[in-house]
Order: structure tokens, then sequence, then C-alpha cells
């Protein structure tokens, strides 16, 4: 933090306070005078990040911080990210991880091969696919198949389908209802559904009309 701090020209005092307040932000004053080779993956990914905001920036860029950490490592790091911003830093943060954009973030912009397909708060976004539920069908049975017999059962979209899987986004509990009601008049067993309210993730794979991939 000091050879850091050197090259953002802070001075000794400065510096100090600084490497102080970074620490306590990070949760690593217990082991500051030990050397970061002995850290775990999760404190090195804080450390990197403590050394990023030693000169107080208000812009802060974090391209998939949590990526390769642990639970509990991923759990202090969202913390900090939301001590930042609720101090006033404005924070630039890439992910892959959906649910993190989703509680995070005032404004998400969903990018696919370098392009924007949505900006907006997760209301925003949602309202353009509309709210209501997505529903993952596994079992034996063709997916493309069973998509086609259904299409005229339920008011809806096939996100995916293929062998053994179905996913579809329905409107409301209604037609949620009629969706379950069709897959058991066709003899498909409905043990093996999940099903949850429109999310983030939703949003995404309507947008880009894929899965979610690296």
């Amino acid at each position: 933090l000091r050879f850091w701090g050197g090259l953002y020209g802070l001075k000794k005092d400065e510096l100090n306070k600084r490497i102080d307040e970074v620490l306590h932000l990070v949760e690593l004053t217990s082991r500051a005078h030990d050397r970061v080779e002995t850290y775990s993956g999760g404190m090195q990914k804080r450390v990197n990040l403590a050394a990023g905001i030693l000169h107080n920036p208000g812009l802060i860029f974090m391209d998939e911080p949590t990526a390769g950490v642990d639970p509990q490592g991923r759990f202090a790091i969202l913390n900090i990210v939301r001590e930042l911003a609720a101090s006033g830093k404005a924070v630039i943060y890439t992910t892959h991880y959906m649910d993190e954009a989703q509680k995070l973030c005032d404004r998400i912009a969903i990018m696919d091969f370098g392009e924007i397909l949505g900006m907006g708060s997760f209301e925003e976004l949602r309202n353009q696919v509309g709210k209501g539920f997505q529903i993952f069908a596994k079992g034996d049975f063709d997916g493309p198949k069973l998509a086609h017999q259904l299409k005229n059962d339920f008011e809806g979209e096939v996100l995916h389908s293929g062998r053994g899987l179905l996913a579809v986004v329905v409107p409301d509990a209604g037609e949620l209802g009629r969706f379950v009601a069709a897959m058991k008049n066709r003899g498909v067993s409905t043990e093996n559904l999940k099903i949850k309210e429109t999310d983030l993730e939703t949003v995404f794979l309507k947008l880009t009309g894929r899965e979610l991939r690296d």
C-alpha cells in the first residue's frame, strides 16, 4: 500500500492516514504487517481494492471483483462496494453474476458482443420484458417438441428448449397455472418444476436470446 500510495503522490502523513482508513474498510487491519503472499484469494482481492482507492477517487472501476472468490470473501467485497457507493463514490461494476448487479446497482447496462441492449434500473429493465414468472422444467421429454405442443395452451414465451429441458416466462400467476395444467395434460411430470419471479437473468436471456456464458 505504501508503494502504490507513493505512485499516487500521497505524502507521509496523508498516506499513513489513508492506509489506516482503507485497511479498516476492507477489514485487513489485523493483517496489515503480514506478507500478501500469505493472504487467501479473497483477502488478496480486498487488498487490491484497498490499493485502488488509496487516493480517494470519486470514480471507481471494478472488473469482476468477486470472480474466483469464496462465498465469505464475496460477501465482504459486496459490502465494501455498498459502503463506497453510500459514501458518494460512483462505482462502475462489471460482472457475470446477475444477482450481484440486481442487488448492488442503481443503473444496469446489459451488454452482448460489445453492444448495449438495455440500460436502466432493474425495475425499468424488467418492465421492458414484462413482470411475471420464469419456469424451468426438467424431465424425460423433447423440449422443442413439447414447446411446439404447448404454444397454444398458455400465454408466454419460450426462453430455451432442449433435450429434457424447457424454460418459459409467463406474465402472471394465472398463466403459470395454465402452463402447469398444460404440462399435466400432456402427461409431463411437474415434480421437477423450478419457478421464480422475473429477475435480471430472465431479462438478460430475453434481451440476448441466449443463455449466460463467459
